[in-house]
């Protein structure tokens, strides 16, 4: 997969035509996705939906082996904990909000540590490779709706505090109606960038995650009082005529900012 990747990059740079190219979902596939028919009907938060994302195939067994992982250790004690987290399915009402039992998992293994580690290395071997490939043509990588605040990207492999090195862009996928909650991640993905000329927010202009024009523009004013200076529209070939009319006054309203009027 990374050699066709490769080639498809290598491709589309020597066609002379393009600036940057976009690597979306460049790392590891998550097991929840959010725009297909998906059924779960167990509590499933982000501790089961991150445990049943981790990949055990034979390549990711060598690789935690490579780093001196038992991996096969590693492998029961996440697959006892997910067992009976699945089993207990009279737990919750509701799927339940449990980032802090995650957070929790991964500080006391060290093996998981290591092994998250391995993962983000392979991606930044991969990043580095199809940077020799480009040439001249920029690249950027995509947050994506699997791990939900941009800041996660570490689930897919992605390593916020190293990718900047690696790429000229990182696209934070802005798919929340809570403003609160993405200003606190914008934040923190900043403090670990450094540098927010590397950021761009993209935003998605329709339901539900911007439910009006006002939620778009606080996201916006907000990012560049953070110093960032890049913004991009996702699928606004769905929207109807009005949502539309949203895009060129945002887009209006960034073109302002940069004309210091």
């Amino acid at each position: 997969m990374q050699d066709y990747t490769l080639t498809l990059a290598r491709g589309v740079a020597s066609l002379g035509v393009f600036d940057m190219i976009d690597l979306e979902t460049i790392g590891y596939l998550g097991y929840f996705h959010g725009h297909h028919h998906e059924v779960t009907p167990v509590p499933c938060g982000p501790l089961e939906t991150f445990l049943l994302s981790l990949c055990f195939c034979d390549a990711c067994r060598a690789m935690g082996e490579a780093t001196g992982i038992n991996i096969d250790g590693l492998i029961e004690h996440l697959r006892s904990l997910l067992l009976r987290k699945l089993q207990s399915d009279d737990a919750c009402a509701r799927h339940p909000d449990n980032f802090e039992q995650l957070a929790t998992l991964v500080a006391l293994s060290p093996p998981l540590q290591k092994f998250l580690r391995a993962r983000m290395e392979t991606i930044n071997t991969l990043l580095r490779r199809i940077r020799s490939e480009a040439g001249g043509v920029q690249l950027s990588v995509f947050t994506s709706s699997f791990v939900g605040s941009p800041s996660n990207i570490w689930m897919e492999g992605v390593c916020l505090e190293q990718a900047p090195d690696l790429v000229d862009n990182i696209h934070l996928l802005a798919y929340t109606a809570d403003n609160d909650a993405f200003n606190s991640d914008l934040v923190f993905c900043s403090s670990l960038v450094r540098d927010p000329s590397k950021l761009n927010v993209t935003l998605s202009l329709g339901l539900p995650v911007t439910p009006t024009i006002a939620h778009a523009i606080a996201k916006v004013e907000y990012a560049w009082r953070q110093g960032i200076r890049h913004f991009s529209f996702f699928n606004y070939g769905f929207l109807g005529e009005a949502r539309l009319g949203w895009l060129k006054q945002i887009a209006g309203l960034i073109h302002q900012k940069e004309s210091g009027a």
